[in-house]
C-alpha cells in the first residue's frame, strides 16, 4: 500500500480545512453586518462580496444549504435601500442565525 494520499483523501483534506474556516468567515460576515447596522447604511459592498464568495466556495463543497442561505443573505442585502429599519434588520438578523447554525451543524458533524 502506498504512502501517498490519493485524490479523493486530499479533497477531503480540502474540505475539511474549508469547514473549519468557516467559523471565522461567519465572525467577519457578522461583525460586517454589526457595522452596517450601526452607520445605518452599507458603507461599501464589503458584505455582499463575503457572502458571495462563501455562497460560491459552499457550492466548491457541496454544501448547498450554506450557499442558498449566503445567496439569499445577498441579494435581500442588494435589493435594500438604505436606511435600515427594525423590520429589515431583524430579517437579516434571522437570516444570520440560520447561517450560523447552518455553519455549527457543519462544523460539528
Amino acid at each position: 500500500m502506498s504512502d501517498i494520499p490519493s485524490i479523493e483523501d486530499k479533497l477531503l483534506a480540502l474540505k475539511a480545512s474549508y469547514i473549519s474556516s468557516l467559523p471565522e468567515k461567519f465572525d467577519a460576515i457578522s461583525q460586517l453586518w454589526q457595522g452596517c447596522k450601526e452607520h445605518g447604511s452599507f458603507a461599501d459592498n464589503s458584505l455582499e462580496s463575503c457572502l458571495h464568495k462563501l455562497a460560491g466556495s459552499a457550492g466548491m463543497y457541496d454544501e448547498a444549504e450554506l450557499g442558498e442561505i449566503c445567496r439569499s443573505l445577498e441579494l435581500m442585502l442588494t435589493d435594500f435601500s438604505p436606511p435600515f429599519n427594525a423590520a429589515f434588520s431583524s430579517e437579516v438578523d434571522n437570516k444570520l442565525l440560520s447561517l450560523e447554525n447552518a455553519i455549527d451543524h457543519l462544523v460539528n458533524k
